[in-house]
């Protein structure tokens, strides 16, 4: 009997077009709004045992966006961010896409 390993790839991609507002609390601090569209598409491949299931899937879906900067000064910032970008391809609903980040600005 042959049997043997197999491997699932998915590759994702995600293009986005989108608009955001800013709205300042106070000198220091900032929160940042982003809404838009978001195209989405995601490719399967598969080797071994479980060759024959490839396949790819697009789907446009609402992009959303919230921010918090904490303003240093007039040049230097703080900001946590978080953003979604909907779901992935009509093939499979569970693929969602999101992201948490935090990093350092520097406007000029």
């Amino acid at each position: 009997m042959g049997g043997g390993a197999g491997l699932f790839t998915l590759s994702t991609q995600s293009y986005y077009v989108a608009a955001a507002g800013t709205y300042t609390a106070t000198p220091q601090i900032d929160f940042i709004g982003k809404i838009g569209i978001s195209s989405n598409s995601e490719k399967l491949t598969t080797t071994g045992v479980a060759a024959g299931n490839d396949y790819s899937s697009s789907k446009a879906d609402v992009l959303f966006g919230l921010a918090a900067q904490y303003n240093f000064s007039e040049q230097y910032a703080m900001r946590v961010q978080y953003q979604n970008h909907g779901q992935f391809g009509s093939a499979s609903d569970d693929v969602k896409a999101a992201a948490f980040t935090a990093g350092l600005v520097f406007t000029f």
